[in-house]
């Protein structure tokens, strides 16, 4: 009787032994691989490269996310679904939405869903172009986009003739899509200033017209490179 109880109590440490070991491995499993993105790092399933998330896989948190990763956020293909019901599939960089996707918004009566390309997590549009040269008169050489940062949304424009700023005193703007508060003049530099983008309009400055589109919020810089040819 005593042999048999022995044996029981064994069976049973060794048991609970196992268990706390599988715990264990379990555990080590889940967290030694890391996902940098907080409101999904819970918990992650899946391949991983020097302790952080890599390849296929799943994470879990506050939202959920599966699909690809690159040094523990993701990145490729995947899926991301918020805690409100909002889910995006598509194309990912470094934790952001980057590239053609669509969304899925939980909204009251039928889901609103957008389909288009993404750039740091914003919506640009069904376009992949972030601007467009529309149209150009013959006697502007070239225009350039710079985007200089996202903090406020304006467009200032300026006028160059061989590498040096002209004047534009003659300066007005069509738009077709989008809006802008008001226009900040300098003899050099015309600034709008609270726009709305998409925006679409025909610029005159002068003798000097062009078209264009930018799909960014921002602010931006446009210059106009002309010649009297």
């Amino acid at each position: 009787m005593k042999m048999k109880n022995r044996f029981y109590y064994i069976m049973i440490a060794t048991l609970v032994l196992y268990l706390s070991g599988l715990h264990s491995l379990m555990a080590q499993e889940t967290t030694i691989c890391k996902v940098l993105m907080p409101e999904i790092s819970d918990i992650y399933k899946g391949e991983c490269k020097k302790g952080l998330a890599n390849g296929i896989g799943e994470a879990t948190g506050k939202d959920f996310y599966s699909g690809e990763f690159r040094n523990g956020l993701p990145n490729g293909q995947g899926k991301y679904v918020w805690a409100n019901g909002n889910v995006y599939q598509g194309e990912w960089k470094k934790g952001r939405m980057n590239g053609f996707g669509e969304m899925k918004r939980k909204i009251a009566g039928p889901d609103s869903l957008t389909t288009g390309y993404w750039i740091d997590n914003e919506y640009i549009g069904k376009k992949k172009d972030i601007y467009t040269l529309n149209q150009k008169g013959t006697n502007i050489v070239d225009v350039t986009f710079v985007r200089l940062n996202n903090e406020k949304n304006g467009i200032e424009i300026s006028y160059f003739k061989n590498g040096k700023p002209i004047p534009a005193y003659s300066f007005g703007i069509s738009e077709r899509v989008g809006r802008y508060g008001n226009i900040v003049k300098s003899d050099f530099t015309k600034t709008l200033i609270s726009v709305t983008f998409p925006f679409t309009a025909e610029i005159t400055g002068g003798a000097y017209v062009f078209d264009f589109s930018i799909y960014q919020r921002g602010y931006w810089r446009i210059s106009v490179n002309v010649t009297d040819k």
